[in-house]
């Protein structure tokens, strides 16, 4: 088995992991519209797991700020998104730098 996959399946074996699994499918959509179409993720051609799993790290809090966005202007559409308050996701404020070896 691939790494994809590996990523891909997930064993289920009772009813309740089934309806978890149908929860988890649900957010399927709003994940793709927003690092596809908002982060542009699929343009990066990027092969390797680990890479993308590093991009992910890095576009994750825009990805959230942009669903924060969408979620206000459909909220309060007058709003412009220069007045969209702060974002509930500041991972770069709440974390010490550390400091890592290049490789």
């Amino acid at each position: 088995m691939t790494e994809a996959q590996q990523i891909s399946v997930t064993v289920t074996t009772t009813l309740a992991q089934a309806w978890e699994r149908v929860e988890w499918y649900k957010h399927h959509w709003v994940v793709e519209e927003c690092l596809k179409t908002g982060c542009c993720l699929e343009e990066r051609q990027l092969q390797r797991a680990e890479r993308i799993i590093r991009l992910l790290g890095l576009l994750s809090p825009a990805a959230v700020r942009l669903l924060q966005l969408r979620d206000l202007s459909r909220q309060e559409p007058q709003t412009p998104a220069s007045e969209g308050g702060k974002p509930m996701c500041s991972p770069w404020s709440r974390r010490k730098r550390v400091s890592r070896p290049h490789r």
